[in-house]
């Protein structure tokens, strides 16, 4: 669930976020894809740097903080035609930016637990990758449905929502996973 909520609010802030700042905000055409370039440098930085903060702080308060910080960014995206006029891109870039940094770490520390359990980690990856990549292709497609039916931040509420899942599901999951190091080895 924690992956298919992280690659759905990925996939939602890819396909949206412009389109966000141009139709809701009334962004400049020209300045509305910066959103999804701040979003996509906030990720890409935060990512590159995923394996020393989860080294630093383990894989369950890395994935509780990923949510809230995913969460707070979408609040803040939902909030930011709220605002005054001239706050309104500042507000919504930031809270892009927050979404970035808080999915960056979702994916990779999910895989990475799921690959220090032990088992059949082949078996339980290509299922979490299944589902995870399920919110990639699936998800943005919803949004869309629903942003048609009603809104666009109506629709926006659904990754924020289920970023707020991965705050609350993400940890539990992860301590859940035996570790390789704790699993009893076999003659």
């Amino acid at each position: 669930m924690a992956a298919f909520a992280g690659h759905l609010s990925e996939g939602a802030a890819i396909d949206w976020a412009a389109l966000h700042a141009r139709w809701i905000l009334d962004t400049d055409p020209a300045a509305a894809p910066l959103a999804y370039t701040i979003f996509a440098v906030a990720m890409t930085t935060v990512r590159l740097l995923g394996d020393p903060i989860r080294a630093r702080l383990g894989s369950v308060r890395t994935i509780q903080l990923a949510g809230v910080l995913a969460t707070c960014g979408y609040v803040l995206v939902l909030g930011a035609p709220l605002t005054g006029e001239a706050l309104r891109v500042v507000c919504a870039w930031t809270g892009w930016a927050l979404a970035g940094v808080g999915l960056a770490t979702v994916v990779p520390v999910i895989f990475s637990a799921v690959g220090a359990a032990g088992g059949p980690v082949g078996r339980a990856l290509s299922l979490v990758t299944a589902f995870g990549y399920s919110g990639m292709l699936v998800g943005p497609a919803v949004l869309g449905y629903v942003a048609e039916a009603s809104s666009l931040p109506v629709a926006l509420i659904i990754p924020g929502a289920l970023a707020a899942v991965i705050a609350l599901s993400g940890a539990p999951a992860i301590r859940a996973l035996p570790r390789a190091d704790r699993v009893p080895v076999e003659s």
